[in-house]
């Protein structure tokens, strides 16, 4: 799948943003520049990257207008009816923790929580300066530096919900088991070793 990305050397489908097909804004680009004939994106990713609002040489010259949703039923939508024409609704990107025997505990989880919100207080806003840092937006040519330049806001997640699959519901769940590559693979190598299991119990029976 990196045949078609565009960075060269070590930077070579890299999974950060020295890649300039890495990510929604990436994947967007790869579309744009004729490397791709499809991407998979947010919904708020044509927008955010066309009319005007970026001033890369890639980005000059497109339209929201010039682009289409593909729907799961064959149609074709406008970008902006996206309401009615998605594969699926998902959670928002989180921050995580490390959880399991080796995680931390509440008090420190509740510490990072108030650092990002402190912090989000100061720069958290999404204006251009040159002479100040912001966490929701990145210098061009980056996008998508720290946070996604969509965000908005941190939010909070209740307790509740913060173990993964919870937050991510059953519905994404449901598609990651599907597309699991490693899954398949898993069920495979036990199917061959259950075949060749009960070929040597054949063979020895057979004696």
């Amino acid at each position: 799948m990196c045949d078609l990305c565009h960075g060269t050397s070590f930077r070579y489908c890299r999974r950060d943003a020295s890649e300039d097909y890495y990510g929604y804004t990436g994947a967007f680009r790869c579309l744009v520049e004729g490397s791709g004939d499809v991407a998979f994106v947010k919904h708020t990713t044509v927008a955010e990257n066309t009319d005007g609002k970026r001033r890369e040489t890639w980005a000059r010259n497109t339209f929201t207008k010039d682009f289409e949703l593909l729907c799961p039923d064959g149609t074709r939508r406008p970008t902006t009816d996206y309401i009615h024409c998605n594969l699926g609704k998902v959670a928002s990107n989180a921050i995580v923790t490390r959880g399991g025997y080796y995680g931390y505990n509440e008090t420190q989880i509740n510490a990072y929580i108030n650092l990002f919100i402190y912090a989000q207080q100061f720069y958290g806003r999404k204006e251009q300066d040159e002479f100040s840092f912001s966490m929701f937006y990145s210098q061009p040519p980056y996008s998508d530096l720290i946070f996604q330049d969509a965000t908005q806001q941190l939010v909070v997640i209740p307790p509740e919900k913060r173990e993964f699959s919870a937050y991510l519901g059953p519905d994404f769940m449901r598609a990651r088991r599907i597309v699991d590559c490693n899954a398949g693979a898993s069920a495979i190598e036990h199917s061959i070793i259950a075949t060749i299991t009960m070929i040597i119990f054949a063979y020895i029976f057979s004696r």
